[in-house]
């Protein structure tokens, strides 16, 4: 009867230490990534996300395997206004940011895929929401989300949004860049 209690001491112990771990490490948007979230470009960049995760209907737009994590560029369906990264298979240290173009492009009847090129020049620059994946992500839920960028700006134009991943001491990897469409 000792040997059960010392174990579900030991257990509890273990539980309360994971929360508390949980707890001081979940915001999304706490940490700032590493600098090797930044692009190689020539237009304006800059960090921050447009809004906290936003609880909407997201279906998945794109989507890459690179050192073995599954990215995914998600945009919102309903109200069609944001769009996150979704990145899983993750580990502790590893990064992730959803991308989007300083000013909107105007949208056509098919969803289209600019260049980094038009990214940076007729798109402006680019903004980056980073997200450093916690342990509570990597050993326990084995996925991370970025919080949001603005997908569209109004009913005719939508800014070039795109997915990255950033595995710990590993190259950077980013999806293609998608336009919405009416």
């Amino acid at each position: 009867m000792l040997k059960m209690r010392t174990a579900a001491i030991g257990v509890t112990s273990l539980l309360l230490a994971t929360s508390g771990l949980a707890v001081a490490t979940s915001p999304a948007g706490a940490q700032p990534a590493p600098d090797k979230a930044a692009p190689s470009t020539t237009g304006e960049f800059e960090r921050g996300c447009d809004a906290y995760l936003w609880l909407g209907i997201y279906g998945t737009t794109d989507t890459f395997k690179h050192k073995g994590r599954k990215t995914s560029l998600q945009t919102e369906k309903a109200p069609d206004w944001h769009a996150i990264t979704e990145a899983k298979n993750v580990a502790w240290g590893d990064a992730i940011s959803v991308q989007r173009s300083l000013k909107p492009f105007k949208m056509g009847d098919k969803p289209r895929y600019p260049s980094t090129v038009e990214v940076t020049g007729e798109g402006g620059g680019i903004k980056s929401c980073d997200h450093d994946v916690t342990l509570w992500e990597a050993g326990v839920k084995d996925k991370a989300t970025t919080d949001t960028v603005w997908l569209q700006s109004d009913d005719s134009h939508s800014y070039a949004v795109r997915a990255c991943v950033h595995p710990d001491g590993e190259e950077s990897q980013c999806g293609r860049w998608y336009i919405d469409h009416k």
